[in-house]
């Protein structure tokens, strides 16, 4: 070792130009690295989903999701699988083995599904993908008192302008309804000119269609040949015609039918600041900065306002570029005082210009550190910034030791070179393994797997960058300046003065911590030399106690803590099943309270806006999927008639006087209690790690399961400290089951053909679908609402025979009414 600081002294241009290289090197670095919010998280999984309309849970479970997994069990490569069977869609996870090719493996699971023949005819062709990660950096909330389709138009408008920008990649719209065109048919029109909604169905879609026929070979060329008779809209779809009058007369579908050109009758309510409102979220692909994607979505709105009328606004929303700048600032006034205050300090105790090198050590470290994290796949990210922050305050300790003993022999008489060699040699070994400690200590972190794994990396990367950067500086580096480094007396008087008073503090300073030394450390340091069974029992009786407050639990425990975000976020819950007016009265409750709240907020600190927006969600939430219901970087919409969420944004952390916590605490504290919701929940934090313990009960007979999960339930509540105790099981929808009688097999009627006419009746009977413009829009005929509406329309409906009867259902059916349940896992 004291042949490179040997080296190293006699060659200082060497040693500046390597300092020089790692400083440009980390400058340049910067501008190139990913900055995203939090680190970007890669799971292989390969989801497989299939779209089976009406069905209930049970069905999805036995026609799609046991299928499946029985086909894709045992297929090499596949750690775990797990299905989710919803009402309408079922899906299958597949978990992939680690170091298994997510392209592979996509196309080995896919041709399985093909393989699959047991679909039932109605089942849309499954879609299989693998799961992607995508980071949301910033909403743009365009409000409007404007009507569905005006509000919608202008939302695709400003999506494709947004779209256009150079630093945008991908944007999505929340909110958005889809385009159909509903054709209501009564019962009693149906009956009066003998029609099936089968007969229809098939008259449109032979009148409205588009048909490549051929071509012609002319002396010119060829000329195609297309048949084009595609109807768009209602008029069109209106002029149709169905059946032919005994008189020679065409009546049109509009003749029998009320005619929609509208949106899919969803329950769904979106309101931005009180206003009607659509989301278009903006989000980072890649390698893309956060940052910049966010700077320009910003300054796109600042002058499409300018354009707008004043009743059209567009406000950014759920910024989160904002906290990565806000960390990025913090980091950066943390290192400024660090440098100050470590210059300060050290210049009282050492000479100015040796403080001054030995604090030269952050900025090397940490551009080295900076040069380094594209090797690692770091981003700048909030993890990565607060790992700076934390290994700011032991970077130059070992330039310190060596400092300090450089200056030493300095003081003994020898010249700069060789003080700077014979100091820096000495306490190099000790240095080193100091180091070399705490890198020790970190590594353990990098051996952690999975998905969590990914995340806790950063860390220890980061650590030993800047803590490797920090020890090679303080042993080549740093001896080449301080061999250098001479003092010399100003010709000034003021400079000589202030350099007198200077020594003379600091010469204080080491007398009074030389007077410390001989009258309290060495007597003590002599006392436990001289004790040494009294000294092992204080120190075995400390341990004892550290570990007492450990198990005793007046020390807590998290695994993630939950890291505050700006944004203030309220769900209520009721049954699934529950109808959306129902829903609205406690989401009504909710939103009073929250404006009680900004009421409260603007009282107390009147000079200070702290509630920026708020964003109501009726039917909707899709905030929560972001928090309580998973990681972040999860891109899911979480919706139905039995919810809603209301978000408000508080402003940023830095300016405001109260914590987001506190908000959330507050609100919750003067929301009274909202009967008949079987959840209203509160949430702060940017994510949720999810519950500390989860335990999963699996079997094939659901009663079983209820009944294990509620001895489970009743075992849990008995142990003491826990609390919060849930699960994922809910009663779903009402189901009316129909069960044949003997008699319809007089009139020729099955399973299948009643279940398809009332299907189509009552769920209704996709046409055909078509693309109008950017949306695909689907053709879709059933009853009048007021026809469907009540288990009384059901028990009127007429069934068709195959000899174009009608009978009551009542003749061949019984109908039964039963629980359901939300969803199987």
């Amino acid at each position: 070792m004291e042949n490179i600081i040997r080296w190293f002294v006699n060659n200082s241009v060497a040693a500046n130009m390597l300092m020089i290289f790692i400083i440009v090197s980390g400058i340049f670095a910067i501008p190139f690295l990913r900055k995203e919010v939090f680190p970007e998280i890669k799971v292989d999984i390969i989801s497989v989903s299939a779209v089976y309309p009406g069905a209930s849970p049970e069905s999805i479970e036995e026609s799609i999701c046991i299928p499946i997994e029985q086909q894709l069990e045992g297929l090499e490569g596949i750690k775990q699988l797990t299905s989710v069977a919803s009402q309408s869609i079922g899906s299958v996870s597949a978990e992939l083995l680690p170091g298994q090719n997510a392209s592979d493996m996509l196309d080995k699971i896919k041709s399985e599904v093909d393989a699959i023949v047991t679909f039932p005819d109605d089942v849309e062709p499954p879609n299989v993908r693998q799961f992607v990660a995508v980071a949301e950096v910033i909403t743009v909330a365009i409000s409007a008192n404007l009507d569905e389709k005006s509000l919608t138009q202008l939302t695709d408008d400003i999506k494709d302008e947004i779209n256009s920008l150079p630093e945008i990649t991908y944007t999505r719209i929340s909110g958005k309804k889809a385009p159909e065109i509903k054709i209501e048919i009564s019962n009693n029109t149906l009956q009066k000119h003998n029609l099936s909604f089968s007969q229809v169905a098939q008259a449109i879609r032979v009148n409205s269609i588009n048909l490549p026929s051929g071509s012609i070979k002319t002396l010119d060329g060829e000329i195609l040949i297309r048949s084009e008779n595609q109807s768009y809209n209602k008029e069109s779809f209106g002029n149709i015609p169905i059946i032919s009058t005994l008189n020679g007369g065409v009546i049109k579908l509009k003749d029998i039918s009320v005619i929609t050109d509208g949106y899919k009758d969803i329950d769904l309510e979106l309101m931005f600041n009180g206003m009607p409102s659509k989301l278009i979220r903006v989000f980072r692909v890649g390698n893309q900065s956060a940052l910049k994607i966010a700077d320009a979505v910003e300054n796109y709105i600042i002058k499409k306002n300018k354009e707008l009328p004043d009743e059209i606004r567009l406000t950014p929303w759920n910024n989160d570029a904002r906290i990565l700048r806000g960390r990025i600032d913090l980091l950066v006034k943390n290192a400024q005082y660090g440098l100050i205050l470590v210059i300060f300090i050290l210049a009282l105790f050492l000479r100015p210009k040796l403080a001054f090198w030995v604090s030269l050590g952050i900025p090397i470290s940490f551009m080295g550190g900076f040069m380094l994290m594209p090797i690692g796949d770091v981003s700048v990210n909030m993890l990565s910034l607060f790992t700076f922050i934390l290994v700011l305050g032991i970077v130059v300790d070992d330039a310190i030791v060596v400092g300090e003993n450089v200056a030493l022999y300095r003081e003994r008489g020898l010249d700069p070179k060789q003080a700077a060699i014979k100091g820096a040699t000495q306490v190099s070994i000790p240095v080193i393994f100091a180091i070399l400690t705490t890198i020790v200590t970190f590594s353990p972190m990098l051996a952690v797997g999975g998905t969590i794994g990914a995340i806790w990396r950063i860390i220890p990367l980061i650590t030993i960058y800047v803590l490797s950067w920090s020890l090679f500086e303080s042993l080549t580096i740093l001896p080449a300046h301080l061999a250098h480094s001479t003092e010399k007396t100003s010709k000034y008087f003021l400079l000589r003065s202030i350099s007198n008073k200077w020594k003379s503090i600091q010469n204080n300073i080491k007398f009074a911590l030389e007077q410390f030394i001989k009258n309290y450390y060495i007597p003590l340091l002599q006392w436990v030399t001289n004790n040494i069974i009294s000294t092992l029992l204080i120190s075995i009786s400390i341990f004892i106690l550290t570990v007492s407050i450990i198990a005793g639990g007046y020390m807590k425990f998290t695994f993630f803590p939950p890291i505050e975000g700006d944004l203030a976020i309220g769900a209520i819950e009721y049954p699934v099943g529950t109808p959306i007016e129902v829903t609205e009265k406690g989401f009504l409750l909710l939103q009073k309270s929250a404006e009680k709240l900004k009421k409260q907020l603007e009282n107390e600190y009147p000079n200070k806006q702290i509630i920026m927006n708020t964003l109501s969600t009726l039917g909707y939430q899709p905030l929560r999927s972001r928090t309580s219901r998973g990681p972040g970087a999860l891109d899911v919409d979480y919706g139905g008639s039995n919810m809603g969420e209301i978000t408000l944004e508080l402003a940023p952390g830095e300016v405001r006087p109260i914590g987001t916590e506190e908000v959330v605490k507050r609100w919750r504290e003067i929301t009274p209690e909202i009967v008949g919701a079987e959840d209203v929940s509160f949430f702060s934090s940017l994510f949720s790690a999810g519950a500390p313990i989860n335990i999963q009960l699996t079997s094939k007979y659901t009663d079983d399961l209820l009944n294990a999960r509620d001895k489970l339930l009743e075992k849990l509540s008995q142990y003491p400290g826990v609390f919060n105790i849930g699960d994922n099981f809910s009663i779903g929808k009402e189901e009316l089951k129909i069960k044949l009688l003997p008699s319809a097999a007089n009139y020729g009627i099955n399973m299948m053909m009643l279940g398809s006419q009332i299907r189509e009746a009552f769920y209704g009977l996709e046409v055909q679908s078509f693309q109008r413009g950017r949306d695909e829009v689907k053709v879709v005929i059933q009853f009048p609402e007021d026809e469907r509406s009540s288990i009384s329309d059901l028990e009127k409906f007429m069934v068709r025979t195959p000899k174009g009867l009608t009978i009551p259902i009542r003749q061949i059916a019984t109908l039964e009414l039963d629980a359901g349940i939300s969803s199987i896992q």
